[in-house]
């Protein structure tokens, strides 16, 4: 999803995005693009992120507090539209960005090859998906459920190294854009 904007001297600059992809976009994909829009802006690059859910559920509202805490710690001060509701992806959404990124690689590759095979391995093709390895939060089953069956461990990961993980990414993957030569045309 390329975007053109005009400078001062009536030049167009090519602004290039990248999709961050997670299971509900409400905790990690949504903190990834607000972290990774902040480091963009400061880095001065020509990238701007927006994030997409492979499986919205429809009653969470906004952003997750765990995200909102965080960004609260690095004094980092959402825009009124990063605060949205949760946004699932669609097929639109893979051929509309420049590059995509899976929050936890090996759950969502998985989802995305099931509902998207064709488009998936293009992309892969290209070298437009890149794989974090980010897991959600952990969750605590009470023992009785998994006594009876009815809840199942999963693997999770705890808040604090979830948070610097998917900091650490957006830092690396911003510093990473920097190193790309600048894209501008004369109108």
């Amino acid at each position: 999803m390329n975007s053109l904007k005009t400078n001062a001297k009536n030049r167009v600059k090519v602004i290039k995005t990248v999709l961050f992809i997670c299971t509900g976009n409400y905790y990690r994909s949504r903190l990834a693009e607000i972290l990774f829009n902040h480091y963009a802006i400061q880095s001065g690059i020509q990238w701007r992120a927006e994030s997409r859910g492979l499986s919205v559920q429809k009653d969470l509202k906004s952003i997750s507090h765990h995200a909102l805490k965080y960004l609260n710690t690095l004094r980092i001060i959402p825009a009124i539209s990063e605060l949205r509701d949760p946004l699932a992806l669609s097929v639109d959404d893979l051929d509309s960005y420049d590059l995509i990124v899976l929050l936890n690689g090996g759950e969502h590759l998985v989802i995305m090859e099931t509902r998207f095979s064709w488009m998936v391995k293009a992309l892969q093709k290209e070298g437009k998906i890149r794989l974090w390895h980010v897991h959600d939060l952990e969750v605590k089953v009470h023992p009785f459920l998994k006594w009876i069956g009815a809840a199942r461990d999963r693997v999770g990961q705890p808040e604090e190294s979830a948070v610097e993980h998917i900091d650490f990414g957006a830092r690396a993957l911003v510093q990473e854009l920097e190193m790309l030569p600048k894209q501008t045309e004369e109108a």
